[in-house]
């Protein structure tokens, strides 16, 4: 897949945004099965660069990662749960 697409998972989960190579890359939105929300840059299928996380209650936080991995948040909140990695 290139370009824009949209995946839905046989549990609920989806993406929705740009592919290259049938990967993740560019902007885009991952739901999943329970409502959590995280919406950024991927690249080569994995979160990387600014993103957003939204949790089913509505609670935001928005950081940077690396690789699928989470490397900061913009205000550091040791008392936010980590979402793991969502690629």
């Amino acid at each position: 897949m290139e370009g824009n697409g949209l995946f839905i998972g046989p549990d609920g989960r989806r993406y929705e945004g740009q592919y290259v190579k049938s990967l993740k890359h560019g902007q885009g939105i991952f739901t999943f099965s329970d409502g959590r929300t995280w919406e950024g840059q991927w690249e080569n299928g994995k979160q990387h660069g600014r993103g957003t996380i939204e949790a089913s209650d509505g609670q935001k936080r928005s950081g940077s990662w690396e690789k699928g991995t989470r490397v900061s948040w913009d205000n550091d909140d040791a008392n936010w749960e980590d979402e793991g990695n969502m690629s």
